[in-house]
C-alpha cells in the first residue's frame, strides 16, 4: 500500500494534522503557541504527521511538503533495530511492537529522513512514527486518518498501482505537478523507490 502526495498542488490546508493526533491518541503539540494551539515546528513525540513549507531561495515559488515515515521498501529503522520491534508489515506499513522494544533507539540512527521519535517526558516511553493507522484503521479495512481526512482528495491511498493511476487522473483533470527546484521531486509516493524518498528528505531539511 501507499500514499501519494502531489507536493505542487497539495493545498496545505493541515486538516490531516489534527486527524493523525486524534486517531493515535496524541495531544495537540501546543508549546511552541505558548499553549494556545497546535504548531509542532516538525515530527516529535507528539506529531507523527506534519504539513511544512518550502520555498525557494530569493524567489516566491513555494510549496506544502507533507512529512511522515515514509514506510520505505527496505527500511533502515528495522533492520537497526536489534529485537525487531519495528517490522515491515503485509500492508506496506512499518510498525513498531511495544512488547519488544527496549528503548535503545537505534531505530533513529539509520533512518536518514529522522522519522522515530522518542518520548523522553514519559516514565513508559514510546517510539513514534506514522504506522499508517495500522492497528486503529487499516486492520478495520480503513484507509489512514490522514488521507481520509483530506478534503480535496489530493492525498491518495491504496495499491502502489491504483495510487500512480489516480495520481494520472489528478493530472489529466489539468492539476500538473510541476518541479519547483532541483531538490523537489514533482510528486512523491510514499513506500515507494529511494529517489523520490530522497528528494523529499533533502526538501524538509532545507526547510529546517
Amino acid at each position: 500500500m501507499a500514499v501519494i502526495l502531489p507536493h505542487a498542488n497539495f493545498p496545505g490546508c493541515k486538516a490531516c494534522m489534527p486527524a493523525c493526533n486524534e486517531a493515535n491518541g496524541l495531544p495537540a503539540d501546543t508549546l511552541p503557541s505558548g499553549g494556545i494551539w497546535d504548531m509542532p515546528t516538525g515530527l516529535n513525540a507528539q506529531t507523527k504527521n506534519i504539513i511544512e513549507l518550502y520555498q525557494e531561495p530569493d524567489s516566491d515559488t513555494f510549496a506544502f511538503v507533507k512529512r511522515q515515515c515514509m514506510h520505505c521498501p527496505d527500511p533502515a529503522c528495522v533492520t537497526g533495530c536489534p529485537f525487531g520491534s519495528l517490522q515491515k508489515s503485509d500492508w506496506g506499513a512499518v510498525t513498531w511492537n511495544s512488547s519488544l522494544c527496549i528503548g535503545c533507539r537505534y531505530c533513529e540512527v539509520p533512518c536518514p529522513f529522522e522519522v522515530p521519535k522518542f518520548q523522553w517526558d514519559s516514565w513508559n516511553p514510546k517510539v513514534v512514527k506514522c504506522e499508517f493507522c495500522y492497528d486503529q484503521r487499516l486492520k478495520k479495512g480503513m484507509e489512514p486518518a490522514c488521507t481520509a481526512a483530506c478534503p480535496t482528495g489530493t492525498v491518495i491511498f491504496g495499491k502502489r498501482a491504483d495510487a500512480r493511476l489516480g495520481h494520472t487522473q489528478y493530472q489529466d483533470q489539468g492539476h500538473r505537478c510541476r518541479r519547483l527546484s532541483a531538490l523537489a521531486s514533482e510528486c512523491l509516493l510514499v513506500g515507494s523507490d529511494a529517489r523520490h524518498k530522497t528528494a523529499q528528505a533533502a526538501v524538509a531539511r532545507k526547510n529546517t
